[in-house]
């Protein structure tokens, strides 16, 4: 089986703009935003997709029309955002605190939880993965292009080996990039990062 996955994070929106904890929150694509997914597409005007995904929020469904000119993006709540619970839509100050204190109690940024509400890295990788091996009979030969969100980009590029939680710590993923990986029989090999 051998397929190639874009993954996307989506363009800026309004509470990235605002350094505010957004998770599943719907924010809508900011003009930056937009700007980033028209680079990103622009980037990318020569591989055509075959089939197309996003998360259900919209700054990830927007992007990936943007980016590919597919009108029908399949949603899939795996794609998602982590949720930041009772934190969300606070200032992104009230997350790198709770980050902080669990680097200072040695906890293992992998499997932790930031809050009893919250997913772990590991969690979301679990849950991104599980899409993929449900979806990837019918993506022999295929480009797929996910849109999706920091949290779950950055899972599957920790999970699959290509970084550590050190190389790619949380916000260093930026909006508007996507990471390419090709499963070649089985094997995922990143083949490249791309920025808007």
């Amino acid at each position: 089986m051998n397929y190639k996955i874009y993954f996307v994070r989506h363009g800026e929106a309004g509470h990235n703009r605002d350094q505010l904890v957004m998770g599943t929150i719907d924010s809508e694509l900011t003009k930056e935003g937009l700007k980033q997914a028209e680079s990103l597409r622009d980037k990318l005007k020569n591989v055509h997709f075959d089939k197309v995904y996003a998360s259900p929020l919209q700054r990830a469904i927007n992007t990936a029309r943007i980016v590919t000119g597919h009108s029908d993006v399949g949603t899939d709540p795996k794609l998602i955002e982590r949720t930041f619970g009772e934190i969300e839509g606070k200032p992104i100050d009230e997350l790198n605190k709770l980050r902080v204190k669990a680097d200072a109690q040695g906890k293992d940024p992998w499997t932790y939880k930031l809050s009893p509400d919250t997913e772990s890295d590991f969690d979301i990788y679990n849950r991104v993965i599980e899409f993929i091996d449900k979806k990837s009979s019918e993506w022999q030969d295929k480009n797929i292009l996910i849109a999706s969100h920091s949290g779950p980009v950055r899972a599957i590029l920790i999970g699959l080996g290509f970084f550590t939680e050190t190389s790619l710590p949380p916000g260093t993923f930026k909006n508007g990039s996507c990471a390419v990986i090709e499963n070649v029989d089985g094997v995922f090999n990143l083949i490249d990062t791309i920025n808007a």
